[in-house]
């Protein structure tokens, strides 16, 4: 959020101005995710309350993924592991989608296969989707103690001679390590500074 927009960042994580908007997206990667998990459509359950714009196009969404799973070989160790940090006075929470003892595993929908040599810049984070993997899946390594992790993308669409998904896999070594520290603590930095020159006393 903050690489997309500093004022929009206040707005929701200091100011707490939330957009009630309908997150289609989300759920098609929600009933996918769950889908892999338990190989069952919990499409009542998964969808539950959420703002929805467009269901027929969430489920035929959803089917196109599914479409494209059919040759993917999915090992669930432990999935939803549940992690928490502080970062800048915040608690953050996420769920890992699958954690071995000895790699991460990222489920990801994308409306296409990504292309890591063509992707342009997501308008919502200023990031190439690879430069989103690798920096979520960089904070999962150094919080969990591991060095591998593999970004399983599927895309929504259904392509018209067989099913696709990309496999992207990433090693934590000493450099990568000092490469993406050097690139994100600079904005870390610039998070903290900001937060502490607006924020007001006990308001």
């Amino acid at each position: 959020m903050f690489c997309w927009s500093k004022a929009k960042r206040a707005g929701q994580n200091i100011l707490w101005i939330k957009d009630n908007y309908s997150n289609d997206s989300y759920i098609v990667w929600k009933l996918l995710e769950n889908y892999l998990i338990t190989w069952k459509d919990n499409i009542e359950e998964v969808i539950g309350d959420s703002v929805v714009d467009n269901l027929e196009k969430i489920l035929q969404d959803y089917e196109n993924a599914k479409y494209n799973t059919q040759w993917l070989v999915f090992e669930k160790w432990v999935t939803q592991y549940k992690v928490e940090w502080q970062l800048l006075w915040q608690q953050v929470l996420w769920y890992v989608d699958n954690i071995t003892d000895n790699w991460i595993d990222e489920i990801k929908t994308s409306h296409y296969v990504s292309n890591p040599e063509k992707d342009s810049k997501n308008s919502w984070s200023n990031m190439t989707p690879m430069e989103e993997y690798r920096l979520q899946v960089w904070i999962y390594m150094k919080l969990l103690w591991r060095t591998k992790a593999k970004v399983i993308e599927i895309p929504k669409h259904r392509y018209k001679d067989w099913p696709r998904f990309s496999i992207f896999e990433f090693i934590l070594t000493p450099e990568k390590d000092k490469e993406m520290e050097e690139k994100y603590q600079p904005i870390v930095n610039e998070m903290s500074e900001l937060y502490n020159k607006f924020k007001t006393d006990g308001r």
